[in-house]
């Protein structure tokens, strides 16, 4: 399976070394990456972005946004963008009013995050769709 890309993909995640990481695999692999440490500078990239984002990947929690809520206000400028979420906590795979995602659960390998990408990106099954409730608010 070919799992490179050209797609735009924005990047939220707070830990500076995670995100970095992040988007070398992902801009080795083709894609367009934009960075963003948490989902206020993650809007305003979005904000000032003149393309297509394709893709949010984001930190399922992050200190003042959430990972969801940022989806969700993204979805309001950008409604055809696919959302992937990653995460080192068990129970993060909760989302707001429920529903389901798809988690890259931390750590992982350079396969899998490519691996999951281009499945969100094409819409195809991932195997890692995980149910989902209300997500706790600290």
């Amino acid at each position: 399976m070919d799992v490179a890309g050209s797609e735009t993909v924005l990047v939220a995640e707070d830990d500076d070394g995670v995100r970095a990481l992040v988007e070398l695999v992902l801009s080795r692999s083709g894609y367009r990456v934009l960075g963003a440490r948490d989902g206020f500078e993650a809007l305003r990239v979005a904000e000032q972005e003149t393309q297509p984002i394709d893709l949010l990947l984001t930190d399922m929690i992050m200190p003042r946004m959430k990972g969801p809520d940022l989806a969700e206000a993204l979805a309001d400028t950008h409604p055809n963008v696919r959302v992937l979420y990653m995460s080192g906590y068990a129970d993060a795979e909760l989302l707001p009013n429920g529903g389901t995602a798809t988690v890259v659960p931390k750590p992982f390998t350079e396969e899998t995050l490519v691996r999951l990408v281009r499945a969100v990106l094409d819409d195809r099954p991932t195997g890692v769709v995980r149910s989902s409730g209300p997500l706790p608010r600290a």
